[in-house]
């Protein structure tokens, strides 16, 4: 049994599965080069969303996407929970505020560097 953790209105749309972020935040926060990670749905034609690992490396790291694939399917997840795109950033943007992490700019800011654009309804 799958429980959901986190706001709803952060779950990811992949094909017909819902993906709570949390999960897949989780499971990489566990590789020794990731210092933190937010994930994201970002436009995807064939998915509805595909899923978006945002990730901080701890200093002085350097990450590939093949070994980022390999470590997400070596600890569960496989199908519809592998994120399609790797984005690495130097830090997560704040709320105006300043008090919680910004996952609407997050998505932005990952769509502008994968060069995506929203989907037509």
């Amino acid at each position: 049994m799958l429980t959901i953790t986190g706001r709803i209105k952060d779950m990811i749309i992949k094909d017909v599965s819902n993906v709570p972020p949390s999960f897949v935040e989780q499971v990489l926060l566990q590789h020794p080069k990731v210092l933190d990670v937010k994930v994201v749905g970002v436009p995807d034609p064939a998915f509805v969303e595909e899923i978006c690992a945002c990730i901080i490396l701890k200093h002085d790291q350097k990450l590939d996407v093949e070994e980022m694939k390999k470590f997400s399917t070596n600890n569960g997840l496989v199908g519809n929970l592998t994120p399609g795109y790797f984005v690495i950033m130097d830090s997560f943007p704040k709320t105006p505020t300043g008090r919680k992490i910004d996952r609407k700019q997050i998505r932005a800011i990952a769509m502008e560097r994968l060069g995506l654009k929203e989907n037509a309804e």
